[in-house]
């Protein structure tokens, strides 16, 4: 076997692979050709007799702490072939992507499952950072609650569905952290590829507009679980604090019980957004996402100590 960087040839067999892996959350070339556009990351491979049977990569993420900036490999697209599935093939893999990644990163993350976080920890040297619940609410609990607050915030300003980002000047989340937040970079060419340009998922984004200036930015998706569908709010962002978010969230509860949402589901590590769902009346369910990080350059600040800030959309299906 044999581990080496990806290139354009292989991706018809890594798809291949990546669909008789993962049948049930089948990613297509289109959705390859996405997640790797403009250079967004590094993918490798595993390959035995000419046959590639395991594949890895890192999609490239700017981060912004302590007042420096620094770009982080978000792990993703794990996958190894059931006939050569073995503890040897998966760490060279995950060996061979990292050091792929450390021209480019200065810390990788994940949000590995339980089969894969103790390999990533023991192994690979991986530290874990934090586990923490989903928040969840019955979707008639928070279209009421939501409203009302939204009543008595300004009226001044409307919600708008946004089909592109293109021209949109999103509020930058650094406005409401302090400088020593570990918060990710994000702007309107990022929420134009994240969202509007993904190929697979339908994702619904909307901002708030205040004098023809988007104040408020929000991305939401819905999912069909095995007995509720559920509404997710990905992103929720804005640069004039509460009332533009309360807004957006009313706009939410509209559009949830268009799609005939049964429960809300969301998860934030950004304090303001988890102070807000608190007072909205969410609770802790019994699902729950554990965050691993990993550093790759000398003299960065302790990853498990630092005070992380991003929402559900850092992760979702990528």
């Amino acid at each position: 076997m044999i581990t080496r960087v990806a290139q354009e040839k292989d991706v018809p067999e890594i798809v291949d692979l990546l669909v008789s892996v993962f049948p049930r959350h089948a990613r297509s070339r289109l959705h390859w050709d996405w997640s790797h556009s403009d250079n967004r990351g590094v993918a490798v491979v595993a390959e035995h007799e000419n046959r590639i049977i395991g594949h890895y990569s890192f999609g490239y993420y700017p981060f912004r702490w302590r007042g420096r900036a620094y770009t982080a490999g978000y792990g993703q697209q794990a996958a190894v072939h059931p006939e050569h599935r073995d503890l040897r093939t998966i760490v060279e893999l995950i060996k061979f992507a990292q050091q792929s990644a450390s021209a480019k990163c200065d810390f990788v993350f994940a949000f590995p499952n339980g089969n894969m976080a103790p390999l990533k920890e023991r192994l690979l040297g991986w530290k874990k950072v934090m586990t923490f619940p989903t928040l969840s609410l019955p979707l008639s609990d928070f279209g009421r609650r939501v409203r009302e607050r939204a009543k008595k915030a300004s009226d001044r300003g409307s919600v708008r569905r946004l089909t592109t980002f293109s021209g949109v000047d999103c509020p930058d989340r650094g406005t409401e952290d302090d400088g020593d937040v570990l918060t990710p970079v994000k702007n309107a060419k990022w929420f134009e590829w994240r969202y509007i340009a993904h190929p697979l998922n339908h994702y619904a984004c909307f901002g708030a507009i205040v004098d023809d200036r988007c104040e408020g930015v929000m991305a939401l998706k819905t999912y069909s679980g095995d007995e509720e569908r559920l509404g997710h709010v990905l992103e929720l962002r804005s640069r004039g604090g509460l009332q533009p978010k309360l807004r957006l969230l009313s706009a939410a509860a509209d559009f949830f019980e268009f799609m005939g949402v049964d429960r809300v589901a969301i998860w934030s590590q950004y304090k303001p957004n988890q102070r807000l769902y608190e007072s909205l009346g969410f609770e802790a369910s019994k699902s729950s996402s554990t965050l691993y990080a990993k550093a790759l350059t000398e003299n960065l600040p302790d990853l498990a100590a630092a005070d992380w800030s991003f929402d559900m959309g850092v992760s979702d299906v990528f």
